[in-house]
């Protein structure tokens, strides 16, 4: 087929092929990065027998990773064939999964990291930009609710069934499942359509400010990193905040909230088709203020599991407006701008998170 006969076109409804593509895709994707962000840390610290510090800098590599790459990345997605980079991602996360499994020492073992956190970065930035472009016009945040449910539902029930998996495989054995995962990956890749918004090749003189970062999408997604980081610490404490408050167990707590998210993504649509993104920001914003007045003045386990649902109704709400909006903000030619835009926020949070 001639690629002018395979490029991507915005479709008549939501579950167009290409979208479904992306689904699949977004499948994949998310159990291969879920399966190594739950065993790097075990993996690097049983095996190497280092500490749980040095441990935390081979885990947090692959964000730095991540936006290192930003200023190339930006403006690549907006000159080079999306799916170009979609393919290069998943063989870069398959040669980063593969030098995990055999990596002699933690200084290979960061290089491998770094890789792949290239790859991570350069997936996210060019699906979530042609997610947007396959999409009818009217229909992107809902949309993207839909595309992001599968990151919801594998983190909620993955973590737990690959430490069991790796328990009795083996760390070894899990990254080269995982490595085979990203072939997949690829080969489902294949199937999507070309996608270049600006023809002409890359050249170094397209690394300008306005590529790397879309102006139109800073105010969303500073505002989505604030989330971010509200959302990193609460999953990275809150264990330990209810083991101090002598509250037996919490695993309930993240299935709430989980389920809430999932039920959040499904109703974005109608939400933003009755509500402008000013009053979902707000109503986000006072929604986690109650969160944290529940969370912290709460006396026992009900107010755990209420703080769970009212954080997952905010942020799962929250997440698919803000990526439409930084992808529908810039004119069509900058639309990969938007979304390296959305994505180095996030890293930022990430990283923030990671040190509070």
């Amino acid at each position: 087929m001639n690629r002018k006969d395979n490029m991507i076109q915005p479709g008549t409804k939501i579950f167009n092929l290409c979208f479904i593509v992306l689904c699949v895709l977004c499948i994949t994707t998310s159990i291969s990065g879920m399966c190594v962000n739950s065993i790097i840390t075990l993996y690097t610290t049983g095996t190497f027998g280092v500490s749980l510090s040095i441990a935390g800098t081979v885990v947090g590599i692959s964000t730095i990773a991540s936006i290192v790459i930003r200023p190339v990345l930006g403006p690549a997605t907006n000159h080079v064939d999306k799916r170009k980079l979609v393919l290069i991602s998943c063989l870069c996360s398959c040669v980063a999964n593969l030098g995990l499994a055999f990596s002699p020492n933690v200084t290979v073992l960061k290089i491998f990291r770094f890789i792949s956190g290239v790859g991570g970065g350069m997936c996210n930035a060019a699906t979530l930009a042609m997610v947007a472009e396959c999409l009818p016009r009217d229909k992107v945040t809902q949309g993207i609710g839909y595309y992001s449910l599968a990151g919801v539902v594998i983190s909620a029930i993955g973590p737990s069934m690959v430490l069991s998996l790796s328990a009795h495989l083996g760390y070894r054995t899990m990254f080269l499942i995982v490595a085979a995962s990203c072939l997949l990956s690829f080969a489902i890749a294949l199937l999507l359509p070309h996608s270049i918004s600006v023809p002409g090749g890359f050249h170094a003189s397209d690394i300008k400010l306005k590529e790397i970062i879309a102006p139109e999408s800073v105010i969303p997604a500073f505002v989505m990193l604030l989330f971010a980081i509200v959302n990193g610490v609460q999953a990275s404490y809150i264990v330990s905040y209810a083991d101090y408050r002598g509250f037996a167990s919490v695993g309930l707590y993240f299935t709430i909230q989980s389920v809430v998210m999932f039920v959040a993504r499904l109703l974005t649509g109608p939400i933003t088709n009755r509500h402008t993104y000013p009053f979902t920001t707000l109503t986000a914003g006072g929604l986690m203020i109650l969160f944290c007045l529940i969370l912290g003045f709460g006396n026992n386990l009900f107010c755990m599991y209420l703080s769970g649902a009212i954080f997952g109704l905010a942020y799962g709400t929250l997440v698919p407006v803000s990526q439409t909006i930084c992808l529908n903000r810039p004119p069509e030619e900058r639309r990969g701008s938007g979304s390296n835009t959305y994505g180095l926020f996030i890293d930022i949070a990430v990283g923030i998170g990671g040190t509070l």
